[in-house]
């Protein structure tokens, strides 16, 4: 998942200061990083990264070969999003939204979450080609 550093997640996420803060505060932080924490990848711009995958901690590694692209666009080229689509969806990210990947190995799985994404509101649900999703989470 990549999350906008405008978004109410990332604003929680950077102000979390679990030693200082006020109990309810630092209850509501802590159970939000625990929950970002369950995911394969989680990237923030600006605030952070985790990273529970190794498959996914392999495909975010900068690719040297992407010579067009900068920053997080990187990330996602590294996730097999051609340059394009990479530059477009980080643009969009800036502004405000969250970027869900899904890495399913079996179509139904996939078939799946696409639906399960679009009846909770995404704007944009697409599957990359298989041998170039493979090959980024390999």
């Amino acid at each position: 998942m990549m999350v906008s550093p405008r978004h109410p997640i990332a604003t929680i996420v950077r102000g979390a200061n679990v030693l200082n803060a006020e109990p309810e505060a630092s209850a509501v932080a802590t159970g939000l990083i625990g929950w970002l924490m369950k995911f394969g990848a989680v990237m923030i711009p600006t605030v952070g990264l985790f990273i529970r995958s190794q498959a996914f901690l392999q495909a975010l590694v900068v690719r040297k070969d992407t010579s067009n692209v900068s920053g997080n666009s990187k990330a996602l080229v590294g996730l097999g999003f051609s340059e394009g689509d990479a530059l477009r969806f980080e643009r969009q990210l800036r502004e405000a939204g969250v970027l869900v990947y899904v890495a399913c190995p079996e179509n139904s799985k996939t078939t799946w979450a696409i639906e399960l994404l679009r009846r909770t509101g995404a704007c944009e649900t697409a599957t990359l080609e298989k041998e170039v999703a493979l090959e980024a989470v390999a």
